[in-house]
């Protein structure tokens, strides 16, 4: 009878082991997929919309469905991507966060920033851009140095000026002609044509009206004298009196300084910012897909020829490679390159513009906005009725 007992034992044993294993196994599987909803927050299904938000005045280069990332600005520098958003076609901006609220307590101030370079840098500290600015003179100062003479040697100018300036000047003729860039430069004269307007209607006319009387009864005299010629070489009028005061007016000291000051005002607007944006962001794309300047270049730089020129740039650059990333994308000893730095770093690769939304303080704003007063727009809040329901 002991055969018997001792393995009915052996089988209970088993039984319940067995049942611990699979136990283990289902809360294995549960923390898995806790894990997994907590990196994939909508793997359920895309949530309701937490907020809906308009800007305070026309954004160029916003577009009607297309994502815009969300994150949270986390302490000083910091952020963790939140949550997804877009424009819709009545320009009304739909945000859903991952946690499902509405507004961070401790964030409150959606604040909209276009996805490139100069927000990581109006994120980062003051020591942190006082460094990398200090950083980037010396670099600068030594590739001046460095570029004047190479480009200044016999070997360049001849196996290397005529190609780089045929590739420049055609990536710049194919960027200019680009449908973004032309978009973005209607946006400008757009915005311009009020201020030159101004110009023209407070400066250039008086200026004209003072020239042009006088230039008018010069002409007229001109032309009468020319009445006596009329059988020999034909009549013709005297215009250059008129083309004189034309002259003069638009030569006029307070044309000149409207016209400069509306140049620097319209120089000045979020417009001409994105058109310079777009242009530069279309320019390196062309040139970087371009084979003849990609291997022309390559073979400048490793052409032994211009070693000498090169060498006192190698110790600047290698500083300010180490320094760059740890500033812009915050990317320390034993830390990860965040989320905002990555998307900013691989939009800007693929030769896109776009924008993000960052839910910060108050203060945090002010901060962006005393840095690059340009920058920062922030969103008003909008009620799901007046946008039409917020799903």
């Amino acid at each position: 009878m002991d055969g018997p007992l001792v393995t009915l034992s052996a089988l209970n044993r088993l039984a319940r082991s067995r049942a611990l294993a699979y136990g283990a196994s289902a809360a294995l599987l549960v923390a898995f997929g806790a894990a997994g909803a907590s990196v994939f927050p909508f793997a359920t299904g895309m949530p309701e919309n937490t907020g809906v938000y308009r800007p305070p005045q026309p954004v160029t280069g916003l577009l009607p469905d297309k994502g815009i990332p969300v994150y949270d600005l986390l302490g000083e520098v910091r952020t963790r991507r939140s949550g997804i958003a877009s424009m819709d076609e009545g320009g009304y901006i739909r945000v859903a966060r991952y946690d499902r609220t509405e507004t961070p307590a401790d964030r409150p101030e959606p604040v909209l920033l276009a996805a490139n370079v100069r927000t990581l840098w109006v994120l980062a500290t003051d020591a942190d851009r006082a460094e990398l600015r200090e950083t980037a003179a010396e670099f600068v100062a030594a590739a001046r140095v460095a570029i004047e003479g190479a480009l200044a040697s016999p070997v360049f100018a001849r196996e290397y000026k005529p190609v780089l300036e045929d590739s420049v000047a055609r990536a710049f003729s194919e960027a200019w002609n680009a449908p973004a860039t032309r978009d973005a430069a209607a946006a400008v004269l757009r915005i311009g044509q009020p201020m030159f307007r101004g110009v023209v209607a407070d400066d250039l006319r008086p200026a004209l009206l003072e020239r042009l009387t006088p230039a008018i009864w010069e002409a007229a005299r001109g032309s009468a004298a020319n009445l006596l010629e009329v059988f020999s070489r034909g009549f013709t009028l005297d215009l250059v009196p008129l083309e004189e005061a034309v002259a003069g007016a638009l030569a006029d000291e307070r044309v000149r300084k409207g016209a400069t000051d509306a140049v620097a005002a319209l120089a000045a607007t979020p417009q001409a910012r994105h058109l310079a944006e777009v242009m530069a962001t279309e320019l390196v794309h062309r040139l970087r897909t371009d084979d003849l300047f990609t291997t022309t270049l390559g073979n400048l730089f490793g052409d032994s020829r211009f070693s000498a020129y090169l060498a006192p740039v190698g110790p600047p650059a290698l500083q300010l490679a180490r320094a760059a990333p740890r500033t812009l994308a915050r990317l320390e000893e034993k830390a990860d390159l965040n989320s905002l730095a990555a998307d900013i770093f691989k939009s800007q690769a693929r030769g896109l513009s776009g924008y993000v939304i960052i839910y910060m303080t108050p203060e945090q704003r002010d901060r962006i906005a005393a840095i690059d007063p340009l920058a920062p727009v922030t969103l008003g809040t909008v009620t799901p009725a007046a946008a039409g329901g917020a799903s």
